[in-house]
């Protein structure tokens, strides 16, 4: 079973509720919740590795009342820190958040 923690849940400040996940592999994920309605195409977003996770959810990566779309990326791409590649670029938390940051002011 794949361990995942939670390392931070919060509103950007563009308004767009986001989150950071760290994967039992040693590395994270960064999510931004896109509003109903909101209208966006990956292909013109700007992200570390691209968008790797489009899902209409209700529990990942956080829990919702309802089930809402989030898009995010991770940080596992060749060159990056994991468990398999400890020399590899740390993606550390503040780097994450910067990341998210930037995602959410570009929706």
């Amino acid at each position: 079973m794949n361990k995942q923690v939670i390392e931070k849940d919060w509103i950007t400040k563009a308004g767009f509720r986001a989150a950071i996940i760290k994967q039992e592999m040693g590395f994270r994920c960064g999510y931004v919740m896109i509003p109903e309605g909101k209208q966006f195409d990956d292909e013109y977003l700007e992200v570390h590795g691209g968008i790797t996770y489009r899902e209409l959810n209700k529990s990942y990566p956080v829990e919702n009342e309802t089930p809402l779309l989030w898009i995010g990326f991770d940080c596992a791409h060749f060159g990056d820190k994991t468990i398999l590649d400890p020399d590899g670029i740390d993606w550390t938390l503040e780097k994450v958040v910067a990341e998210c940051e930037d995602l959410a002011s570009q929706l």
